[in-house]
């Protein structure tokens, strides 16, 4: 029998279902040209911009756009 792991939105804290359109938030920080923030769709595990990127553990799990918006508008304003 395998794990099921839950996630919340970190705006509104409503929890992931099956058919929502959820986005990852990550803060990149490195010697590449992928610094700042990004924001990809659910499903999106790697980027191919040249050589392809890792994503790996999402710095925030998001549950539309509307909280994709408000979540890079508040960390834009910390960069």
């Amino acid at each position: 029998m395998s794990e099921q792991t839950s996630y919340r939105c970190d705006i509104c804290k409503v929890e992931k279902q099956e058919t929502n359109h959820w986005y990852k938030g990550y803060h990149r920080s490195s010697a590449s040209d992928l610094n700042g923030i990004m924001i990809v769709s659910w499903n999106t595990n790697k980027i191919t911009a040249g050589v392809t990127l890792e994503l790996g553990k999402p710095d925030a799990h998001l549950c539309g756009e509307a909280h994709a918006i408000e979540w890079a508008s508040k960390n834009l304003s910390k960069r």
